[in-house]
């Protein structure tokens, strides 16, 4: 899942390029089935709150089935990324989008399969 995200945000591989958001949901859905998340505005920092679009994909796609792991995720994201707002992550340039996009994706990935 982790690759296949990774290649809908860099448009590789016969993939189409995709925002982070987008990319998340993509590699969800080519593993799991479609979702009826609409996140074509939610790349760039355009998410809900300010949040990080390949945050903002994975904590909707958990928290429709379970609010705890949710909440959970929020926390490991932090801890990785240095945080859940895009401008933040960015400005403070500790993780690239595309390492969001892994984090985001490795996270659910591993929800999903366990």
């Amino acid at each position: 899942m982790v690759d296949t995200a990774k290649n809908f945000f860099l448009g590789k591989n016969g993939f189409p390029r995709k925002n982070c958001a987008e990319s998340v949901k993509g590699a969800f859905e080519t593993k799991k089935g479609e979702t009826q998340l609409n996140l074509g505005d939610c790349g760039s920092g355009r998410a809900p709150e300010g949040l990080c679009g390949a945050c903002y994909a994975t904590y909707a796609i958990i928290n429709s089935s379970d609010r705890n792991q949710a909440a959970a995720f929020l926390d490991h994201f932090r801890r990785q990324a240095g945080s859940v707002k895009c401008s933040d992550i960015r400005s403070a340039r500790i993780t690239s989008c595309i390492r969001c996009v892994e984090i985001a994706t490795e996270f659910l990935e591993e929800k999903i399969d366990a």
